[in-house]
């Protein structure tokens, strides 16, 4: 049986488009499904033991919730080790310098980041001389780096160490060729006193969120306020008083002074009511009814522990 002469053309045809589909159905397979599928499986690098994670230090985008950390000493500062740029400050200064000040000042520090545009007034350009609002000799830089800059978008970094904000102040002036003029030897000194004080203690730090946490689990609310028994005088002042047994019992438990007197505690229920539980009411509650009231409370939350 011979084929027409149109027929291998057309199979040809036919065959290519499949082909093509194919390869279109693989590309769309390996840009949706694949990365999907590979990601399922992959674990983060870990840090070894004994190095601080990057996320706990500067550049957090949270610093709320940067990891835990353990506290530590910080020695006082020799000031000739940072008053003057070198190798080791300029490197560590420069890395600060990426992790917190790059989406602001740019890489180059020309006041071109990504985050330039929005800002107004825009970020400074260190490259060149004029604009600097507190100066650019090596105490003003350590001032803003400090203290920030009000009405601006340039924040203060003084939860940084000393040292971290010095090898940031040489980080900046390394941006500027021009000349930097002479420092101010007072304020030299003044700086230098500072650092050789610089010394103390970081304490702990955990999460905010798992702080929150540990508190929430320890938190033992108190048992709410046993009414008095049905015959009690005291029964109708307990009524016209308390809308919310649980509530009042919590406020009290946490409020100081209410057990002094019955003065005392009218400060604390007027004030908070209806959130703290007492009924509105309350503020009309006959004089004579309030330190039935007082010691009511004092019965059923029990004796106030001894100082």
């Amino acid at each position: 049986m011979t084929l027409a002469p149109g027929s291998d053309n057309q199979r040809l045809v036919t065959q290519v488009v499949l082909a093509l589909g194919a390869l279109a159905l693989f590309a769309l397979f390996a840009l949706i499904v694949l990365p999907g599928i590979l990601g399922e499986g992959r674990v983060e690098p870990t840090q070894p033991s004994g190095q601080k994670s990057a996320a706990a230090s500067e550049g957090w985008l949270d610093r709320a919730e940067a990891p835990a950390e353990k506290g530590h000493e910080i020695p006082p500062i020799v000031p000739a080790e940072v008053l003057t740029p070198n190798l080791k400050l300029l490197i560590r200064g420069r890395t600060l310098f990426a992790k917190n000040c790059v989406p602001c000042h740019g890489p180059s520090g020309k006041g071109d980041g990504p985050s330039a545009e929005s800002q107004n007034p825009r970020p400074r350009d260190f490259t060149v001389q004029t604009g600097w609002k507190n100066g650019f000799r090596v105490t003003d830089i350590f001032k803003t780096v400090t203290d920030g800059i009000k009405g601006t978008g340039m924040a203060g970094y003084d939860f940084m160490p000393p040292r971290d904000r010095m090898a940031l102040v040489h980080a900046v002036r390394a941006f500027g060729t021009f000349d930097h003029g002479q420092e101010d030897a007072a304020l030299i000194e003044a700086l230098s006193a500072q650092f050789r004080t610089a010394g103390g203690q970081v304490p702990n730090r955990v999460p905010v969120s798992q702080a929150i946490a540990k508190l929430g689990s320890e938190f033992s609310a108190p048992r709410p306020l046993r009414a008095p028994a049905p015959g009690d005088p005291a029964v109708d002042v307990f009524r016209k008083a308390v809308a919310d047994p649980a509530r009042v019992a919590q406020a009290l438990t946490a409020s100081k002074g209410w057990r002094t007197d019955a003065s005392a505690l009218a400060r604390v229920a007027v004030g908070g009511a209806p959130a703290n539980g007492f009924r509105t009411s309350i503020a009309t509650l006959p004089a004579e009814d309030w330190e039935t009231l007082r010691v009511l409370l004092e019965k059923s939350l029990g004796e106030a522990p001894a100082p």
